[in-house]
């Protein structure tokens, strides 16, 4: 587990990103955010969800998710008051986004969400307040809520530092699952999804990963033996083709 020598305070965390703004409206929307978007998708991101957004910086993934959330709403939240002042501009005001100043210390919310994400957002958040953060998650969603995290692959993290720091944030930490999955899990989540995936190097440099609450499996259902037979039958011919034609 890595960690920072001395953990930054809000206020510098703050600042940091109100001058990162102008480099993210630079960058724009990038393949990474399509990625996400799709990997969101498979996870299961409904047109009528409440989407909660943290660390959304200047709404580039926010407005993906605007023209796609049709019956629902988002609620899109940054610790930088001028990142959410031109997340605003850029959006345009849409009146099914409503974007927040927060550090999710303080954050609540009257209904519950059907989805959370965070798009590389875990990694330059201090370790020490990760049970903090996921109790917030915890109370602010319901037994069918999906999380979904995409952070930079931990061993991509350890290289930058090692040979590239200059290219790091104020705080990047190297989020490891072993690590993760204990906060996670103790604060209500079980891990259904682990995906490593590469946009800039041979290796994999970014994880997406999704989440899901303990209460959903409280009573299991059986599958229909029908439904148990097909399966059977598709993974039999899957196998009986691999004898055939793998090398």
């Amino acid at each position: 587990m890595e960690q920072n020598n001395n953990t930054k305070d809000r206020q510098a965390i703050s600042t940091f990103y109100d001058g990162f703004k102008k480099q993210q409206a630079a960058t724009g929307v990038n393949l990474r955010h399509f990625i996400v978007f799709n990997e969101c998708m498979r996870a299961g991101l409904k047109k009528d969800h409440k989407v909660l957004e943290i660390g959304c910086g200047i709404g580039t993934f926010t407005g993906l998710l605007a023209r796609f959330i049709k019956g629902g709403n988002i609620v899109a939240t940054d610790i930088s008051s001028e990142s959410i002042e031109l997340a605003g501009k850029i959006l345009k005001a849409s009146p099914k986004v409503k974007l927040v100043v927060s550090d999710m210390t303080d954050f609540s919310s009257e209904k519950k969400f059907d989805f959370v994400v965070m798009v590389d957002v875990l990694e330059h958040i201090p370790f020490e307040q990760y049970d903090q953060l996921f109790s917030t998650i915890q109370a602010n969603t319901h037994e069918n809520s999906i999380l979904a995290i995409n952070i930079p692959h931990p061993d991509m993290i350890r290289f930058l530092k090692k040979n590239h720091p200059e290219k790091l944030q104020i705080i990047d930490n190297s989020v490891d699952m072993d690590f993760l999955s204990t906060h996670i899990y103790k604060n209500g989540f079980t891990l259904t999804g682990y995906k490593p995936y590469s946009i800039h190097n041979d290796g994999n440099d970014y994880v997406f990963m999704t989440f899901e609450k303990h209460d959903k499996y409280k009573a299991f259902q059986d599958i229909s033996k029908f439904n148990i037979r097909l399966r059977k039958l598709i993974f039999r011919i899957k196998y009986v083709t691999s004898l055939i034609f793998a090398k």
